[in-house]
């Protein structure tokens, strides 16, 4: 048996049959509603971030969130592309407390095409021990 990587994200076990040839055996292909990447499942196939940022913020638009739903208090901590906010967000009705990750002022566009592409990635996926991703806000600066 040997492995077949696609673009980094799935993985295969295939047989070779005739030079040329391989044959994917059924157990290796995932069941019709559930995809893994990187240890992560999901009952809908996982798409790689673009790598543009006009790009990156057309394969957002599902996650778009307006400004006005959001209000923002104090500072949580900082990393690598800004700081964290405790905030409220506005939804359906009822108020939420998340926290709100936003892209330092002057930011690179290399970081944020990397915020961005963070962003796709961790609205792709919901794990019971990972922090969920409810949306972002494309349309201030910064990010």
């Amino acid at each position: 048996m040997h492995s077949l990587k696609r673009k980094g994200s799935y993985t295969y076990d295939y047989a070779r049959e005739k030079e040329g040839e391989f044959e994917l055996p059924k157990q290796s292909l995932p069941e019709e509603g559930q995809y893994e990447m990187d240890g992560l499942s999901s009952d809908e196939p996982f798409w790689e971030p673009a790598g543009v940022e006009d790009e990156l913020k057309s394969q957002l638009q599902d996650l778009s969130l307006s400004q006005d739903t959001l209000s923002l208090s104090d500072e949580l901590g900082s990393g690598e592309f800004g700081v964290v906010r405790r905030g409220v967000w506005s939804v359906g009705g009822e108020e939420r407390e998340v926290a709100v990750k936003s892209l330092a002022d002057g930011s690179t566009e290399e970081k944020r095409i990397q915020f961005l592409q963070e962003a796709a990635i961790m609205g792709q996926f919901k794990h019971p021990n990972v922090i969920s991703l409810h949306g972002i806000l494309l349309d201030c600066s910064p990010v």
